[in-house]
């Protein structure tokens, strides 16, 4: 199982903003950065969605997204 855990759009990213501050002061031009933390969870039988939901998102401030929807609307340009 997958679980893709983002900040939710309403609350500031700090992470994402020092990234985009240190890239953009290294002289490089970019749109900017979207932080998604991937957590692979395998060996565990029974976990459901709803239950890693809740082990692996902070639900104030971050939301679990799934690949193909909106928080993926453009291809990954770098991934770490």
């Amino acid at each position: 199982m997958r679980v893709h855990v983002a900040t939710k759009s309403d609350i500031t990213d700090g992470r994402r903003m020092a990234i985009e501050d240190a890239v953009r002061s290294a002289g490089y031009s970019i749109r900017g950065v979207s932080i998604v933390d991937v957590y692979i969870v395998d060996g565990v039988p029974g976990l459901s969605a709803e239950a890693a939901e809740r082990f692996f998102s902070d639900q104030v401030a971050q939301r679990v997204v799934a690949p193909g929807g909106p928080f993926y609307r453009q291809p990954w340009s770098v991934l770490i």
